[in-house]
């Protein structure tokens, strides 16, 4: 099976990598947050040409897969972590 990347990893599967890991509480936060962040970042693109929204993914991603951070309050703040600044909301 080909390792999920922030790159090529779907909010399905992100939540799903969590599922095992979270109480439904937890995960209906987490899923809050990655909505949201999609939601703020939406038509914002990179000078590469990747959508921004694939940053604060990949930060949570990492938190998750590679530093094995598995606080829901964390991945929160890893999702959300340019809203303020980067986006309309807030």
């Amino acid at each position: 099976m080909k390792k999920l990347t922030y790159h090529n990893i779907s909010r399905k599967q992100f939540l799903a990598r969590l599922n095992p890991l979270m109480s439904p509480q937890e995960l209906e936060i987490i899923e809050a947050a990655y909505m949201f962040a999609k939601y703020g970042h939406k038509e914002q693109v990179r000078d590469s040409g990747v959508r921004y929204f694939e940053h604060p993914k990949a930060v949570a991603w990492i938190i998750i897969d590679e530093l094995k951070l598995h606080d829901w309050r964390t991945i929160v703040m890893a999702l959300l972590h340019d809203i303020q600044e980067d986006t309309w909301l807030l």
